[in-house]
């Protein structure tokens, strides 16, 4: 922090009640102005903004600052401290700049480690990841946007400018940007596991099945059609999902549940794992069996079946 104080000689003093005026220039962005007892304070932007308009006169040489309100004269006949002051302003102002410039491309760098792998068709951009993304990205835009302009002269980086520039389009329209990205990369995924889903099943999978194994959202509801039964492609989907969630790397064999309500259709899921993907690592279970499993695990004991659970004619009655 450095202080100056700039007094009017006694012509000035005592003919035209010029006052005694004080800056302060802080270590926070700020250059304070006291101008007889009025208080104004300056962001560093100000400065890069409009700078100091300079006039030198016979007496007198007078400096205008420009504010929010109106310019601030600063009058002086020692011509010395006033470039002295302008000098340690464009010193704080240049020092300042450099640390915005480390200070924004440090706030890049985890905004554009998630954007650019997306960008790259790398991975599925869920959702609900997106819109938290944007959010972090459109107050990363407002928060340095007064400063870019300066940065580009600063840095001379076209690179940099390039990065700014693509974050400002995607913010400016998010959902076309995602609309179209989700678009190239279920196009690029089912393209690249083509193999997988023309033989993970005795018949090549339809585009809209196919579509449905590489769609990777939190929740994912994928409907068979009304009144779908048997053969209607959905044990085919999930036979699917589960070799491209392995094959892609998104999950291992190990993460992965297969759930069904009739003991039969899990058994077929199991086998048709085993003959299709050619694993064993991947379970199928039906909901009541894997319940068990958990109140097994968890209580120590194993709890009594109904006969209604294995019965089906039983439960039918």
């Amino acid at each position: 922090m450095k202080h100056f104080s700039i007094e009017p000689t006694w012509f000035f003093k005592v003919f035209f009640s010029h006052p005694t005026i004080k800056i302060t220039i802080t270590d926070t962005d700020r250059v304070l102005i006291n101008i007889g007892g009025s208080d104004f304070e300056l962001d560093y932007l100000y400065f890069l903004n409009y700078g100091i308009t300079k006039r030198k006169g016979c007496f007198s040489h007078d400096w205008k600052i420009m504010s929010l309100s109106k310019p601030l004269k600063i009058i002086s006949s020692n011509l010395n401290i006033l470039y002295k002051v302008e000098g340690e302003i464009a010193l704080a102002v240049d020092s300042q700049l450099n640390n915005k410039i480390i200070q924004c491309q440090n706030e890049l760098v985890p905004i554009e480690s998630i954007i650019l792998p997306i960008l790259g068709l790398e991975r599925y951009f869920q959702r609900a990841e997106f819109e938290r993304w944007n959010l972090d990205a459109a107050d990363f835009i407002d928060q340095w946007l007064g400063w870019l302009s300066y940065f580009e002269d600063k840095l001379d980086d076209i690179q940099f400018s390039n990065r700014y520039t693509k974050l400002l389009e995607i913010v400016n329209d998010p959902e076309e940007f995602y609309e179209d990205n989700q678009r190239r990369f279920i196009a690029s995924e089912v393209n690249k596991y083509k193999s997988l889903f023309d033989k993970v099943e005795s018949k090549p999978l339809t585009e809209s099945q196919r579509i449905a194994c590489v769609i990777n959202e939190k929740n994912n509801l994928v409907l068979a059609g009304a009144g779908a039964g048997a053969g209607s492609g959905k044990i085919s989907v999930m036979i699917a999902k589960s070799g491209y969630l392995v094959e892609s790397g998104i999950a291992k064999p190990s993460e992965i549940l297969m759930l069904a309500f009739a003991k039969k259709a899990a058994d077929e899921m199991n086998e048709r794992i085993i003959k299709r993907l050619g694993s064993a690592d991947i379970k199928a279970s039906t909901f009541h069996s894997i319940g068990k499993l958990i109140l097994n695990e968890s209580r120590l004991v194993s709890p009594n079946v109904s006969a209604f659970a294995t019965d089906d004619k039983l439960f039918v009655k």
